[in-house]
């Protein structure tokens, strides 16, 4: 029996390492990052997940667990060393702690499972082959064919943003901004941070390991994860394979032919704080439920619950908010019914509380800008321009989105017609807020938490409107929240019933998913430059659909009320049609994101404008080999395209600073706080704003087009600055330049000079 629940993961690590031999990453990579991540990062976590709290049961939901927890004890290591200066040593970090559990005899114990609750082979077969398609998908959409983009393509912008954070992180604690030397870094760093710490112990180039490596197995943590919340909720072994499938389509139910709705995936390759904050927020939200509900669970498990939500905190903004969310609708439950909230109540939402507050003060960043605009979000679905005419900026206008509330009547009819697409594109997620509509979950206390906080997701989506669209997160954050809640209702709903009955729902279940999908396409008038076709196009499946869900209601009423048995059956129903039909939209938006390509891939061929030349790439290489890792360097690749310059300029160039991993006297300023703050200032974006520091700017033209010596003698001194990348394609480079400083490197349009001490 054992070796049935193993089979499963075997090959599932052979198609892990398939998918990354796929795209270029070398065997001795592969095999080194994944003993890393074993031995030095879940191996620990579990050890003290058990010696803190106690063991799952099963090795499996310890490991994934203890992944969360070994992450916060790697950070605290990383803390520590880079403090130091002994990043070259980090390894012994977690060869201490497993050193001491396999010496001391107290502490042999957790090496070991003391009362095994091993999961059946079902559960580790469903939730292997869930996290094996996600993986795949992940693999085959986002992370393009070559481990290292080669020259001649272009990086994604916000892949070399993170990739100068973990360069930074690599360096020093507390970190700077790269771009602009300096200056204290405000953002959410702690995934840098865990990426920083893989590369000291793995000494993998930085690249590799965010491009290609972290991904996957932050993957298959998290949905093991969530599949644990959701058996920890509704105490069935189960409702994990729910969460497991749910978390494979979310976000993908579908009536119209091509894309429409935001995306809603609990991962995304591109965010790697997204995928980071969803994983580890999950294991703060099991842990909170252990010490809020679980009798006996020993005192110290308090401090893995506060590791955790700081850590959960510092990865993304919309982390915690879902879980306070929780925490006051369990109160507010608990308060009416008991008169009185208990101490560990209390303890448990100051815990918190506290983790937010305390990541808002020491890790935070990138809210700038953000303003309340009701249905702001929609202006991220697919086609809102076109449909709507409305070509305002996010982050701007009144308290509803413009395209709701003013306009001609075809302006305010697209709006609408978009916000319904919203929310019957995330009907998945929405069936987990039925816990609250049927009369036995509405006693249990757990419910009201898991409520609280999805309500508190959508609220954060729904009324934020962020310059980039961030408050999207929100919905993607409570994806594990949702699979949890509408596997309660399941559990509820399926008590006491046959095999029998169970496996005729699932079929009456996936004929109506299928239906409720595929019919309402039907109704779509073919699309054309005409754009009331084009909003008959979106607006015909949804009148479509809503007439065959009151067929459907209408039908089953009817029937619950002739045949007995089906009484009680339609949340069980309503959460499996949901799932049914999300994975045949699961099925099309993969061939879709396959085919045309629709994620930017950090090696995507682009345009001549972007494309990088193969000199810019090997001098960045060099760049980040041959010089200090303190150095500063002077460049002119501010903005993205670097073919571009001020005024016209997209503030999101990162080459050098990620790259060339080296620290800038100025270089994209988008993503500041500084530039974020400035969003809508004059009509422009938040990425087309001018530099926040026009001294540097100034100082940099100046290098470029009229050098002196007594111009770099100030640079040299004042900020550091030991080198100058010069990219004529970038601009025009003064010849003096020559004179002053000492070419090092010419390789293509791209001259690097050394700037020599005054």
């Amino acid at each position: 029996m054992a070796r049935r629940r193993f089979v499963p993961w075997v090959l599932f690590g052979l198609l892990l390492w398939l998918l990354l031999a796929g795209i270029d990453v070398p065997a001795l990579a592969i095999a080194k990052y994944s003993l890393y991540f074993g031995c030095a990062v879940a191996l620990p976590g579990l050890l003290l997940l058990r010696a803190l709290w106690r063991s799952t049961g099963n090795w499996t939901e310890d490991l994934a667990l203890g992944a969360a927890v070994g992450l916060a004890y790697e950070l605290a290591g990383w803390a520590l060393f880079t403090a130091l200066g002994l990043q070259s040593m980090l390894i012994l970090w977690p060869l201490l702690l497993l050193a001491c559990f396999a010496a001391i005899p107290s502490l042999r114990q957790y090496w070991r499972i003391a009362e095994p609750d091993p999961l059946p082979a079902a559960w580790h077969w469903v939730v292997g082959f869930s996290c094996a398609l996600t993986c795949a998908l992940i693999a085959a959409a986002t992370m393009g064919p070559n481990a290292v983009p080669p020259a001649g393509e272009s990086y994604y912008q916000d892949l070399l943003y993170h990739l100068s954070m973990v360069h930074e992180l690599i360096r020093h604690v507390p970190p700077e901004t790269p771009q602009v030397a300096g200056v204290p870094l405000n953002y959410h760093w702690l995934p840098n941070a865990h990426l920083a710490a893989a590369v000291d112990i793995t000494q993998l180039p930085p690249e590799l390991v965010l491009f290609r490596l972290w991904m996957l197995p932050m993957v298959t943590v998290g949905i093991i994860t969530f599949a644990a919340l959701a058996r920890l909720v509704s105490r069935v072994w189960w409702t994990g394979l729910l969460a497991a499938l749910m978390t494979a389509v979310a976000a993908n139910f579908s009536i119209w032919n091509g894309r429409t709705g935001v995306s809603t995936s609990a991962f995304e390759f591109l965010s790697p704080s997204q995928t980071f904050g969803v994983v580890v927020g999950t294991a703060a939200a099991v842990l909170f439920l252990v010490v809020l509900f679980e009798p006996g669970v020993p005192k110290r498990t308090w401090i893995l619950l506060t590791a955790v939500a700081i850590l959960g905190g510092g990865s993304k903004p919309t982390t915690l908010p879902i879980l306070i969310g929780g925490t006051g609708l369990l109160g507010l439950f608990v308060l009416i019914k008991l008169r009185r909230l208990p101490a560990r109540a209390l303890l448990a939402s100051g815990v918190i509380v506290f983790a937010a507050v305390f990541t808002m003060l020491t890790v935070a960043g990138s809210t700038g800008g953000s303003k309340l605009q009701l249905f702001g979000i929609v202006r991220a679905t697919a086609g809102y321009v076109g449909l709507t005419g409305d070509e305002t900026m996010a982050a701007t206008g009144g308290w509803i989105l413009d395209a709701l509330s003013s306009g001609d009547a075809s302006t305010v009819l697209a709006g609408w017609v978009l916000v319904v697409a919203l929310l019957i594109s995330q009907l998945a997620l929405l069936a987990g807020l039925g816990v609250l509509a049927t009369r036995r979950t509405r006693q249990d206390p757990v419910a009201w938490w898991l409520a609280g906080s999805m309500i508190a997701g959508w609220l954060g989506m729904l009324l934020l409107d962020h310059p980039a669209a961030s408050q999207g997160y929100f919905l993607r954050s409570l994806v594990p929240f949702a699979a949890a809640g509408a596997g309660l209702l399941m559990t509820e709903a399926l008590q006491g019933r046959t095999r029998r009955e169970i496996g005729g729902l699932a079929g009456v279940a996936v004929v109506l998913g299928l239906t409720l999908t595929l019919v309402p396409r039907l109704a779509a008038p073919d699309p054309s430059a005409d754009r009331d076709k084009q909003i008959a196009a979106v607006a015909l499946p949804e009148l479509a659909f809503i007439a065959l869900v009151l067929l459907v209601i209408s039908a089953w009423l009817i029937l619950g009320a002739r045949v007995r048995g089906l009484r009680g059956l339609g949340p069980a129903l309503v959460v499996l049609t949901l799932l049914a039909g999300s994975w045949q939209g699961a099925v099309s938006y993969g061939h879709y994101v396959i085919k045309a390509g629709s994620y930017p891939l950090p090696s995507a061929p682009v345009s001549d404008l972007e494309r990088l030349d193969p000199g810019e790439q090997e001098s960045l290489l060099w760049l980040q080999h041959n010089t200090g890792p303190d150095d500063v360097v002077v460049t002119n690749t501010a903005c993205r395209p670097a073919r571009r310059q001020p005024p016209d300029c997209d503030a999101r160039g990162y080459l050098v600073s990620g790259l060339g991993g080296r620290r800038t006297l100025l270089e994209g300023w988008a993503y500041t706080e500084q530039a974020l703050q400035h969003h809508g200032a004059d009509g422009k974006r938040y990425n087309l704003q001018p530099s926040p520091w026009l001294d540097r700017l100034e100082l940099t033209q100046q290098v470029y087009a009229a050098p002196t010596r007594e111009l770099l003698n100030r640079l040299y001194t004042e900020y550091g600055v030991r080198w100058i990348y010069a990219d004529s394609l970038a601009g025009k480079v003064s010849e003096d330049l020559a004179k002053l400083a000492r070419p090092r490197l010419v390789a293509g349009p791209v001259t690097v000079y050394e700037v020599p001490a005054p």
